[in-house]
């Protein structure tokens, strides 16, 4: 009996972790990691798109080509037909003219003939004039069959390019609707990175206040306020509170760079610096210069820690570790990772905690 009770009480506990290890909520990496797929796979439909757009663009131009070509062929039609209509009345009036009087015609041409070699020139000359009539009218006729078979080869390939415009038309409804299903599915990681970093900060706020009250004393951390932009924070160290300002900057990779912008629509940079500390319940000043001067300042990178702003001319970004940062570079850009030293382009001028 107590073996059997032992293997339930294993089985429920396996189960249990089991259970637990199925239903865990993703991580925030795994979330960004999902995010970032989507977005890949995202650019990659676009970019389908693109060419799409532009090969029915072009399918466009050889419709209206076509259609120009067969408006023009069909004026040609009307014009071989009327030619050969003139033509054929012409010939057909020469004809009964000449023989409808038959042997006075043949007589005259005797008669009026000065000689021999003018006779055989008039007879001649009616000869001549029937090859023409009938040279001419052989040419109409010929000039209609060809304008014919043109109209018929490009109303054939109009309608093939039509076919094509309506498979290209389908294809394109098929993009859009995954382009936008790409876009709900980037929201909603959107939606969950912003939640985990709401509760990273909710908790890191919690265990800060846990420990000032167990401590019950603040630290101030050295501001400048006679400067115009530090101010005076309460600061206790706290390592998971610098991780979780990392976390609430990590959501905002991918965001467009966007001068004054504060959110997921567009930040600059900062605006990130200041969002990220907002997360945790942190508020900083909104200029980077006066970034750069508020907080305890930190002596060199070796002391640096992740959630550090570190200060450029002009410029600010979060330190995450390993000589690494997360900043809104400038505009045409977007918020990413990035090496400390910004590639020799950029001098840091002080390291700034706020935590």
């Amino acid at each position: 009996m107590k073996k059997v009770r032992r293997v339930l009480i294993t089985l429920f506990v396996t189960t249990s972790v089991f259970a637990t290890s199925v239903f865990a909520a993703p991580t925030v990496g795994e979330i960004t990691q999902q995010k970032n797929q989507a977005e890949s796979e995202m650019k990659s439909l676009q970019s389908e798109m693109t060419t799409l757009m532009t090969e029915m663009n072009l399918i466009e131009q050889q419709l209206i080509e076509k259609g120009e070509a067969i408006i023009a062929a069909t004026e040609q039609l009307e014009e071989a037909k009327e030619n050969e209509e003139r033509q054929h009345e012409s010939m057909m009036k020469r004809i009964v003219t000449m023989y409808e009087n038959g042997n006075d015609s043949f007589l005259t041409a005797v008669l009026e003939s000065r000689n021999i070699a003018d006779f055989f020139q008039r007879i001649e000359n009616v000869q001549v004039l029937h090859e023409y009539d009938r040279g001419e009218l052989k040419k109409f006729v010929e000039t209609k069959k060809e304008v014919e078979e043109l109209k018929i080869t490009l109303e054939s390939e109009q309608e093939d390019l039509k076919q094509l415009r309506t498979q290209l038309s389908s294809k394109k409804a098929t993009l859009t609707s995954k382009i936008n299903e790409k876009k709900n599915q980037i929201s909603g990681f959107e939606n969950q990175l912003q939640e985990a970093a709401r509760k990273a900060a909710e908790e890191a706020a919690a265990k800060r206040r846990e420990e000032e009250a167990q401590k019950n004393e603040q630290v101030v951390v050295g501001g400048n306020s006679s400067s115009g932009g530090g101010r005076d924070y309460t600061g206790t160290g706290d390592r998971t509170v610098g991780d979780a300002i990392v976390a609430a900057a990590r959501t905002y990779i991918g965001v467009w760079y966007v001068w004054g912008g504060n959110g997921y629509n567009g930040i600059d940079c900062s605006g990130l610096t200041k969002a990220a500390h907002k997360a945790v319940g942190i508020t900083i000043d909104r200029w980077s210069g006066h970034q750069a001067i508020g907080g305890k300042e930190i002596n060199g990178l070796a002391n640096a820690l992740p959630g550090d702003i570190i200060c450029y001319p002009g410029h600010v970004a979060i330190y995450i570790g390993n000589y690494r940062v997360i900043h809104a570079p400038t505009e045409g850009q977007k918020v990413k990772e990035a090496s400390v030293y910004m590639g020799g382009t950029m001098e840091i001028t002080t390291i700034r905690r706020y935590w």
